[in-house]
């Protein structure tokens, strides 16, 4: 930092992290257990799982600075069981209130998905012809 002695930039580096810490703050945007929405499972014990984020979403703001509202625009491939919470199943774009992208955050899952057996498939049958859907489209 160009300081001449140890002391000069100890004091020069407390000056700059007090000025970091007095103006800026983190807005958390959402949080890692918040759910964003469902997807659907192929050959799952469950049709559908809740989509949630690996991690918390943040940004730094200035400490005048108000946070927006955000949107999420969630982009995943077809998923298969099994599946386990922690796994990465797809992305999510973070979009402010300008319809600029932020930031983009991996999404999981946030129940395992046990693999369907094929009791499971019988037993959904039942419950779909027994309720009086039709199974076949023409």
């Amino acid at each position: 930092m160009g300081s001449d002695t140890s002391e000069n930039r100890s004091s020069d580096t407390v000056k700059l992290l007090n000025y970091g810490f007095n103006s800026f703050k983190i807005n958390i945007i959402k949080k890692r257990d918040e759910v964003l929405g469902k997807v659907r499972i192929e050959g799952g014990k469950k049709d559908f799982a809740n989509i949630v984020l690996l991690n918390d979403a943040t940004e730094l703001l200035k400490n005048t600075q108000s946070p927006d509202e955000y949107q999420f625009n969630i982009k995943i491939d077809k998923l298969k069981a099994p599946i386990k919470p922690g796994e990465v199943v797809g992305k999510a774009e973070i979009i402010d209130g300008n319809n600029n992208i932020i930031d983009e955050v991996e999404v999981t899952i946030n129940e395992e998905v046990k693999k369907a057996n094929f009791l499971d498939y019988f037993l959904r049958n039942v419950k779909i012809f027994t309720a009086g859907k039709v199974l076949i489209k023409q």
